[in-house]
C-alpha cells in the first residue's frame, strides 16, 4: 500500500529543497516581470503626457495641465487593466510590450506635429484619422481583433486630444466629430482585416475604410454647422482629406509589413505562405532526399489545417508547422 510505503529521508529533503528553490525562482521571476511592466507603463504615461501637453505649458495654464495629467493617468490605468485582461502575455513578453508602449506616443507625436504645422488648414485633423487607421491595422496584424478594437478606441481618444486642441484659444477639443471620424475608419479596419493572405487585402481594407471615413466626415461637417449650411466644396475637401489619410495609412502599412513583423516578432499569413512554398530550399531538400517523408508531411499538413479550422484556430500556421515537423529526417 502506498500509505505505508517506506521513503528515504534524504529523498524527501531533496524534494523539499527543489520545491522551495522553484517557488523562490518563480516569485523572483514574477516580481521582475511586474517591475519591468510597471516601468514600461510609467514610460508610456510620461511620453503620452509629453505629446499631449506640447505647447500647452507655454500658455501658463496650470489647471489645464493638471487636468490633462489626471485624464492621461486614468486612461493609462484603463489601458493597463485592458492589457492584463485580454493580453496577459504582454506582462512577460517585454519586447512586444515595449513596441506597443512606444508605438502610441510615436503616432500621437506625428499627428500632433503635423496638425500644428498645418495651422488652420482643412487637412490638419486628417493626420489624426490617418494615424488611427494605421494603428488599428498594425494591432490587428500583431494581435487579434478584440484587443485591437479596445486599444484603437483608446488611441482615438488620445488622438482627438492631441489633434483637436488649439492652444492660442485655450485647451478646446474639436468635439466628438473628430473622434467619430477616426473611430469609423479604425473600427472598419479592425473588423474587416483578420489575416493578410494576398497583397490586395490591405488595399481593399484601406479603400473600404476611406469610403466609411468620407461618409462619416461629411455628416460631421454638416452637423457642426447649425446655421447656414456649409459649401459643398468645404464638405468634400474636409471629408476627402480624412479619406485620403485613411487610404494612405493602409498603403504605408503594406510597405512597412516586414518591419512590423520584425518589431512585434510575428509571422503574418503572407510570410507563412512563403514558408509553405515547395520551392523553399529546406522543403526542396526534403522532397529530394526523403520523398516519403515529404508526402507524409503534406498529408499531415492538410489534416492539421482542417482540424485547426474546425476549432477556430490558425489553420495556415498548423499546416506550415506540419510541413516542417519531420525536417530532421533529412539526415
Amino acid at each position: 500500500m502506498t500509505f505505508f510505503k517506506k521513503t528515504s529521508p534524504r529523498r524527501n529533503q531533496v524534494r523539499r529543497t527543489i520545491a522551495s528553490e522553484r517557488s523562490w525562482w518563480c516569485r523572483l521571476h514574477a516580481d521582475a516581470s511586474l517591475a519591468a511592466s510597471f516601468l514600461l507603463w510609467l514610460v508610456f504615461v510620461v511620453l503620452t503626457f509629453g505629446v499631449l501637453s506640447f505647447g500647452l505649458m507655454q500658455t501658463q495654464r496650470n489647471r489645464a495641465v493638471a487636468a490633462l495629467a489626471v485624464l492621461n493617468v486614468l486612461m493609462a490605468v484603463g489601458a493597463a487593466f485592458y492589457v492584463c485582461h485580454y493580453q496577459p502575455r504582454l506582462l512577460r513578453n517585454h519586447a512586444r510590450a515595449t513596441a506597443l508602449a512606444f508605438l502610441i506616443p510615436f503616432l500621437l507625436a506625428i499627428a500632433k506635429i503635423c496638425s500644428l504645422s498645418s495651422g488652420e488648414a482643412l487637412w490638419g485633423p486628417s493626420w489624426g484619422t490617418g494615424t488611427a487607421v494605421l494603428f488599428a491595422i498594425v494591432l490587428v496584424i500583431a494581435y487579434d481583433q478584440r484587443f485591437a478594437v479596445g486599444m484603437t478606441a483608446l488611441y482615438c481618444v488620445l488622438a482627438a486630444m492631441a489633434v483637436g486642441p488649439r492652444h492660442d484659444q485655450g485647451f478646446q477639443l474639436q468635439g466628438i466629430g473628430l473622434f467619430l471620424t477616426m473611430m469609423s475608419g479604425a473600427e472598419i479596419c479592425c473588423f474587416s482585416l483578420k489575416e493578410i493572405r494576398t497583397r490586395m487585402k490591405l488595399l481593399e481594407v484601406s479603400a473600404l475604410s476611406a469610403v466609411v471615413v468620407f461618409v462619416t466626415a461629411s455628416s460631421v461637417v454638416y452637423l457642426n454647422f447649425l446655421g447656414e449650411p456649409p459649401k459643398q466644396t468645404t464638405v468634400f475637401l474636409t471629408a476627402g482629406f480624412h479619406a485620403c489619410g485613411a487610404f494612405i495609412a493602409g498603403l504605408l502599412v503594406q510597405s512597412l509589413l516586414p518591419l512590423i513583423e520584425r518589431v512585434f516578432h510575428i509571422a503574418t499569413s503572407m510570410t507563412l505562405l512563403d514558408y509553405s512554398d515547395a520551392n523553399q530550399p529546406l522543403l526542396r531538400k526534403l522532397a529530394m532526399e526523403a520523398p516519403g517523408t515529404f508526402s507524409h508531411s503534406l498529408l499531415i499538413g492538410s489534416i492539421a489545417e482542417a482540424a485547426a479550422e474546425a476549432i477556430g484556430c490558425n489553420g495556415l500556421l498548423c499546416r506550415v508547422g506540419a510541413y516542417y515537423h519531420d525536417i530532421g529526417k533529412i539526415n
